[in-house]
């Protein structure tokens, strides 16, 4: 049976309840998970930014790189993806580092998905490093997905503050799905 058929579904009477009833870190952490295990890196993480650029989360693995990555040049406030094979000598154990932007569709910088590894990597090809930034992609995607949920159950509860009180009118009817009618008096 596809699963949206399933009447828990979204579409298909949660509202969006599933999407925000999971937490965010979770979903960050398992895709942050698949980047380390789709390139077989040994540090994978997402780093969210402020409006400043400046890193204000961070989840995923080799926390003990996090800094050390995110001093980089190259990885301060990425505008477009970026490897780095020639890391300093006094870079810790790491040899390889690769970046990519999470930003949203309309090209407004939420942070960054990092990958780096102990072991170099001279023939990191462009076609991954377009697969790095695919990931990417669905990082801001299921932020974006996340705020847009967020923002339904915000204007639906507003929406239902507006019409209570006119629903206590005898001559008000509401037929909007899950928008409860109160008992007239």
């Amino acid at each position: 049976m596809s699963p949206y058929r399933e009447p828990s579904c979204l579409g298909n009477g949660c509202h969006g309840r599933r999407v925000l009833g999971r937490s965010e870190a979770a979903d960050l952490a398992r895709l942050a998970a698949l980047a380390g295990r789709v390139f077989h890196a040994s540090v994978a993480y997402i780093a969210l930014a402020q409006a400043e650029g400046q890193a204000t989360c961070r989840i995923g693995t080799g926390t003990e790189y996090w800094q050390l990555v995110e001093a980089l040049p190259a990885a301060q406030n990425p505008a477009s993806p970026v490897v780095v094979q020639d890391l300093p000598d006094d870079f810790a154990d790491l040899n390889f580092v690769a970046v990519a932007p999470v930003e949203t569709l309309c090209r407004k910088p939420l942070g960054m998905l990092v990958i780096a590894d102990r072991a170099a990597r001279p023939a990191f090809t462009a076609p991954e490093l377009d697969n790095l930034v695919d990931l990417a992609s669905v990082v801001a995607d299921r932020i974006e997905m996340r705020m847009i949920a967020a923002q339904a159950v915000i204007t639906k509860s507003l929406y239902r503050e507006a019409i209570s009180p006119n629903l206590l009118r005898p001559d008000v009817v509401c037929t909007c799905p899950d928008v409860e009618t109160p008992p007239r008096p």
